[in-house]
């Protein structure tokens, strides 16, 4: 857990310390908390992000090799709850994480939820805490005659997900996965079993 200071100079021990854990982490390992910058222009509304906010900070997460996690809900975590024409949204809070902590935890996925009285959003992490086994996913064209398809992969697919396109790529085939596993085994289950009675009829008739 982290609370960066809010000055860039004050902030520079913090990125060189997660760079020196980063060094030692063999397993999975998540960064969370209040970075009090952002790493993008766009994580800000009526207010200014300089590089010498945002370099800083995206050199850390490149070196440490973290990421965003998979976010719905406020995008912007914070506002300084100031009068309408003064105030200002950022993204300051997030929740990071390495690769290992994504292969060994399923469908995971922030939600931050609105600030009310407070100014900043609280988030809550959701994961099925179990380690993902190895497991082969494959697309049968037989499930394209449903009519129920298209809208479990459209439902799936239109979450919004904060992260790079790749990362949100890799979170939305995994949202679609358990799907299309429910409607396989809720309208498909009986067809190998009508095969294999199919397959034993022709062998009677030969």
């Amino acid at each position: 857990m982290v609370y960066a200071f809010n000055g860039i100079h004050e902030r520079v021990p913090l990125w060189d310390h997660l760079r020196k854990i980063s060094g030692q982490v063999q397993g999975p390992w998540a960064i969370v908390g209040d970075f009090n910058c952002v790493i993008a222009a766009t994580e800000r509304v009526c207010g200014n992000a300089t590089a010498a906010e945002m370099e800083p900070f995206r050199g850390c997460m490149e070196d440490c090799d973290v990421v965003d996690i998979a976010a719905i809900g406020s995008l912007y975590t914070w506002n300084n709850k100031k009068k309408p024409e003064e105030r200002i949204y950022s993204r300051l809070d997030r929740f990071l994480v390495n690769k290992a902590w994504c292969d060994h935890f399923l469908h995971l996925c922030a939600h931050f939820l609105p600030e009310v009285l407070f100014d900043h959003s609280p988030c809550l992490v959701r994961s099925s805490n179990t380690v993902q086994g190895k497991s082969s996913f494959k697309y049968f064209n037989m499930w394209g005659s449903s009519k129920e398809f298209l809208p479990i992969v459209r439902q799936s697919w239109d979450q919004s997900i904060y992260s790079t396109p790749l990362y949100r790529l890799v979170i939305n085939l995994k949202m679609v996965k358990p799907a299309l596993i429910k409607l396989n085994r809720d309208g498909f289950s009986d067809i190998e079993q009508s095969t294999g009675i199919l397959q034993k009829k022709v062998e009677e008739l030969q």
